[in-house]
């Protein structure tokens, strides 16, 4: 056997040892890889919402769906997701993600006035004038909620109530231009 000098033997250890580490591509930072694939959720997310700035909601949905795997961006992407259907008349995939927040927290305002109109739109208006009364009862100053009360409560051919919630509307924000129409909705179904 063959012994090399112990600076030949100390040279030629240190050059396989490079040798070594340079042959891995990289060398992950505990952390780093994780980070990384949060960068590209955030990214999608990004993407997603200029998509749905440009109202392609098909395309935002896509990139929504993509950042759906990040934990810290899944309840946000959730949401512009069930926006974007809202936008493209999907009650039924609107529904089922407004009653996701709803179970997460029972008294958002946002998300009762959103699943409110949401179940108004796709025909559910018995459960829509409920959950209107609900929100007319706790806040009765806003006024898509007077609004849209007064439309479900049109359609269930309910006047004289209607008249009065529109009477309430206009004398709280009497610039509404929704006010007429309503008004004309009214006369014209009790005629």
């Amino acid at each position: 056997m063959v012994r090399l000098p112990r600076q030949t033997a100390s040279i030629l250890a240190t050059l396989l040892v490079f040798l070594f580490l340079s042959s891995c591509s990289s060398f992950a930072i505990p952390g780093e890889r994780r980070d990384e694939a949060e960068s590209v959720y955030r990214e999608y997310f990004l993407i997603a919402q200029e998509y749905e700035s440009l109202k392609k909601y098909d395309k935002a949905l896509a990139y929504y769906k993509k950042a759906l795997a990040s934990s810290s961006l899944y309840d946000s992407a959730y949401y512009r997701m069930g926006v974007c259907h809202v936008q493209q008349k999907d009650w039924k995939n609107a529904e089922e993600v407004f009653s996701y927040f709803l179970e997460k927290d029972g008294e958002n305002q946002t998300v009762l006035l959103s699943l409110a109109y949401i179940k108004a739109m796709k025909g559910s208006t018995e459960e829509a004038v409920k959950m209107y009364e609900d929100l007319y009862a706790k806040n009765g100053d806003n006024p898509s909620v007077l609004k849209n009360y007064t439309a479900v409560l049109i359609q269930l051919k309910q006047y004289e109530k209607a008249e009065s919630v529109l009477t309430e509307f206009a004398e709280k924000f009497p610039d509404d231009k929704s006010i007429q129409t309503l008004r004309k909705s009214i006369s014209s179904g009790q005629n």
